[in-house]
Parts: structure tokens; C-alpha cells; sequence
């Protein structure tokens, strides 16, 4: 690109490379030097054009999100390798200062189209866990609120034909038992793996398009995992506000949610409009308690009346990290057991374990189970009613397999019908287990549901047509990259001011890797 506008370049990069890259350097060790002299560039650049200072001032937000002070951030500027610590303060006030001009921009040019929305709790982690002051904790909390536009899909209207968004009997359940009764009636009395059989017969192909690495990580969110799904693309995400508060009871939930009216008020672009919210169960639960209240009260109600265009959803990854977690604590001793077989008798395996090590002691469960099933199933047969042998075949053959595939498999591959079908499913074993949240978060999804499908209402075919779309992952990486940009000693204010700039920054690094890393490399 750079050649292209000026044709003297041709030749230079290459001849930069061969000149200070010794030859005899393994691929790897190229290709990282490679960068080092684009930076060199920027620094040449800047010596003879004082204006050059995008890459010193990428420079110095890097020294403050590491936590640099003030004078070791002067200190590389006069070497000319950053820009100074007050030009590097005064663009992240600038970039504070615009956010909301720039998102009020971006729905008056795409207000048109569906948005998705997520609100969620941070928490600061790098907190003191020892206090040395009259403070017991030093730890800072703050709601996130964060909108993904789905280009192909018009915003969906809260009245259609007569029809509400919300149903007027909020939950229902008569309705659900008659799905139940005429629609999956004798589905869940066989396990997930003979289902997903049945699905394959009838033309389900969406099982193996995934990798297996891939699958492994998918309840990591840092930028380090690569993504190389549309559905984990964050292409065009929004942070509409970031600010410090908790997120424990109704009232938080509707400060949080001021964060879009406020945008809505001048753009008018929610007005009679449904604005989904993809949320965890406290998210859904306050949320919807406040319409409720609404709904009871009309115009009595001290809650404002545009919270109408909110609909509280289920968070499929919450659904999916949550069903894991369940897997493992209800099984602990069956899956301790194979811990200790797989890594030694010496390694510990926690009560809780953290999400990726109960991703991979399921993936290698039901792998292993895979290999030896039709051998157990000859020896026992499918009519042998030992206890033991019952509960350990649910395990192997219907509990791990629909927790793996509910979100990592049949949600990301937009299979609507399989993964409603799952979802009743995981409320089922929710149910089993006395799970307080989750025995009613899946109840929820369904009830609305399938009073939108009865009733006709364009957001059902919106959740069908754009089901990967309906995702809580985007504010999970919102918060990672906040959390890997921000330090031990950071303030609540330079916190905030951090979370502004990232959108930002990753637009830069964007561009910046492209026309550089990947043109000259």
C-alpha cells in the first residue's frame, strides 16, 4: 500500500530486512525482527516529521496500561521513543470526551438495524487480598454495557399486528408443558448422543465443523485466541458506557441501563423498538423484575416507561460455563479420578477448577468414551439396570456431550432448532441437581419463546435467522482486554479512561498490522 503511493519505496523495506536481519535466523526469529524494524521505521519517520507520532503515542498508552509513571514515560520520549506523559493523558481525555458523540454517530447511521445488547459486572482483580488500612478491599467494580449491530436484520418493532414483544403473562407455564407434551415429548428420554443420531438421519450436518483446539478454548476470551468465527468477530462492537457501580439489585440494573437510554433520548432510535439484552441470571432476573413492575404499575411506576424496548436473555455461554461446572462438581469423584489416571497421582484437582481444565477433562471423557462405547455396550446392552452403570452412562452419553455442544457447537453453527432442544435438555438436568438459577434461566427463554413463535412475532424469526448473533461473548473479551490493558496501581478513573481507549486503540492496531506486518512480512 505504502509502495503503491509512492513507487521511490519500491525495493526499501526488503533492502532494510536483508540489511539488518542476519540470514542465518530460524523463520520465527525473522518474522519477529521483521517488526521491530517497523518500528524503527516510525521512529525514522518521526525524526524527520515531528507530526509522525501515532506509533510514540501507542507507545505511551502502552507505558501507562503497564503502569509506567510519568517520568519513565518522559524519560523514553526524550529519547524519542514515546510521546510525553501529558500528550499521551490528553488523548485519552479526548477519546473520553468523544465516546458518546461517536456512538451517538454510529445509530443515527445504523440505528436501523438490529442491535445486541450485553451488560455485565467487572471486577477490578488486581486487588490487595491482605488489607494494610482501616479498607477491607481495594477491589473496584464496574457495569459494562456494550451493543453488537447485526447488519442484515432491520430492527424488530415491540408491538407487531397487535402483538407485544412481552408477553402479558410473563411466564407461562401451560405453554411450555404443551411443547413438552406435543413437540419433545419422549425426546429427552433418550440420551443427547442417540438424538444427535436421529439429527444427522434427518440431514444435520453442523457436528464436525469445528476445531478441537478451538473447542477447548472457548471459554477463554483473551485477544490471543484467534478469531476465526464470524460469531466471535469484534467487527463494529459498540461500548456504549463503562462506569463504576455495582450490579447487585433492580435499581443498579437500571442506572446501568441509563447508559442507553441516554444515547436513545437523542437519537431516537430505540423508540418503539425491541433492544435484546444478552445477560447472565442476575441480569435477566433484575431486568425482567423491572418490567414486571412496570407492567403492574403503568404510570404509577417510578420506573422510566422507554425500559419497555428491553428483553433480558438467556446468555449462552453463561448457560454453557455454568451446565460445565455443574458436570464436574455433581461427578467431582469420577472426574478425580481420571485426573489423577491422565496427569498423576501427585496433581490436584479442585472443587471448582477453572474453565478450561473442565473443558479439557470433558473433551478427553467423552474422546476416551467414544473409542470404547460399542465394546460396553455389547458386554451390558442397553436394558441392564444397575445403578451405577445407569448413572455412568447418562455421564458419558448425555450429560458431556450436551454441555460441549449447547454453545460451542449447536449455537455457533446457528442450528436453532437442535440447540432450543438442548437448552431443555440442560433445564432438565438443572432440575435433577436443585440448581436455584439455572432450573428457571432456560424456563424463561422458552416461555418467550415460544410465545413469539405462536403469536407470530418478527423476533422469533430474528432469533432463528441470527441465533450466533445472540451472544454474551462479546462483553467476556470487552473485559479482557480491559483487564490485560490495565495495572495493579490503577485508579478507578484511569480504569475507565482505559476501557474508552481500547476500542479505539484495536482500530489502530488493525490497520497498523495490516499496511506493516502483513505487507512486508
Amino acid at each position: 500500500m505504502i509502495e503503491d503511493a509512492n513507487p521511490e519505496l519500491k525495493g526499501f523495506f526488503p533492502s532494510m530486512v536483508n540489511a539488518i536481519i542476519p540470514k542465518d535466523r530460524s523463520e520465527y526469529n525473522k518474522q519477529e525482527a521483521k517488526k521491530s524494524i517497523v518500528a524503527l521505521c516510525y521512529i525514522i519517520a518521526g525524526l524527520r516529521n515531528k507530526f509522525v507520532n501515532q506509533f510514540k503515542t501507542e507507545v505511551g498508552l502502552y507505558l501507562v496500561a503497564s503502569g509506567a509513571t510519568w517520568e519513565a514515560i518522559d524519560t523514553l520520549s526524550s529519547i524519542g521513543y514515546s510521546a510525553c506523559a501529558k500528550t499521551v493523558m490528553d488523548y485519552q481525555k479526548k477519546i473520553q470526551l468523544n465516546h458518546i458523540t461517536k456512538i451517538e454517530d454510529h445509530f443515527l447511521e445504523k440505528g436501523d438495524c438490529l442491535h445486541i445488547y450485553n451488560i455485565d459486572d467487572y471486577h477490578d482483580i488486581h486487588e490487595k487480598r491482605r488489607p494494610d488500612t482501616v479498607t477491607t478491599s481495594t477491589a473496584k467494580h464496574f457495569s459494562t454495557c456494550v451493543a453488537k449491530p447485526v447488519m442484515e436484520c432491520f430492527a424488530v418493532p415491540i408491538v407487531f399486528n397487535g402483538v407485544s414483544v412481552h408477553n402479558p403473562n410473563n411466564v407461562e407455564a401451560p405453554r411450555i408443558c404443551w411443547y413438552l407434551l406435543n413437540k419433545y415429548t419422549g425426546n429427552f428420554d433418550i440420551t443427547y448422543t442417540e438424538r444427535q443420531i436421529y439429527w444427522i438421519s434427518q440431514g444435520y450436518q453442523n457436528a464436525n465443523t469445528f476445531d478441537r483446539i478451538e473447542l477447548l478454548t472457548i471459554h477463554c476470551y483473551d485477544d490471543a485466541i484467534a478469531e476465526r468465527k464470524d460469531e466471535r468477530s469484534m467487527k463494529d462492537l459498540q461500548l456504549i458506557g463503562f462506569k463504576e457501580q455495582h450490579l447487585h439489585s433492580m435499581q443498579d440494573y437500571l442506572n446501568a441501563l441509563q447508559m442507553i437510554l441516554t444515547i436513545s433520548r437523542k437519537t431516537e432510535y430505540l423508540d418503539n423498538y425491541v433492544a435484546p439484552i444478552v445477560a447472565d441470571w442476575p441480569g435477566q432476573l433484575f431486568i425482567r423484575k423491572a418490567l414486571t413492575h412496570l407492567h403492574a404499575l403503568g404510570l404509577q411506576s417510578a420506573i422510566p416507561k422507554e425500559i419497555e424496548s428491553f428483553i433480558p436473555m438467556l446468555g449462552p455461554l453463561h448457560l454453557s460455563l455454568n451446565s460445565r461446572e455443574h458436570v464436574m462438581i455433581i461427578h467431582h469423584s469420577f472426574f478425580e479420578q481420571m485426573f489423577h489416571f491422565v496427569f498423576g497421582k501427585n496433581k490436584k484437582l479442585a472443587k471448582k477448577p477453572k474453565p478450561w481444565r473442565i473443558n479439557l477433562l470433558l473433551e478427553l471423557t467423552r474422546s476416551g468414551w467414544v473409542k470404547i462405547k460399542n465394546e460396553v455396550m455389547q458386554k451390558f446392552g442397553s436394558t441392564c439396570k444397575d445403578v451405577e452403570y445407569r448413572t455412568v452412562i447418562d455421564l458419558l452419553d448425555n450429560l458431556i456431550p450436551a454441555t460441549l455442544d449447547v454453545y460451542a457447537v449447536l449455537f455457533r453453527s446457528g442450528s436453532f432448532e437442535e440447540y432450543v432442544e438442548t437448552v431443555f435438555r440442560i433445564w432438565t438436568f438443572a432440575l435433577r441437581w436443585k440448581r436455584k438459577n439455572y432450573n428457571k434461566a432456560p424456563l424463561i427463554f422458552l416461555s418467550d419463546l415460544f410465545y413469539w413463535q405462536d403469536n407470530h412475532h418478527p423476533f422469533a424469526d430474528a432469533i432463528k435467522n441470527y441465533l450466533p448473533c445472540f451472544n454474551d461473548y462479546y462483553v467476556e473479551n470487552t473485559h479482557s482486554r480491559i483487564r490485560a490493558n490495565t495495572s495493579s496501581n490503577a485508579t478507578a478513573e484511569t480504569i475507565i479512561k482505559q476501557a474508552y481507549v481500547i476500542g479505539i486503540i484495536n482500530i489502530i492496531i488493525l490497520i497498523f498490522h495490516y499496511i506493516l506486518f502483513v505487507t512486508y512480512s
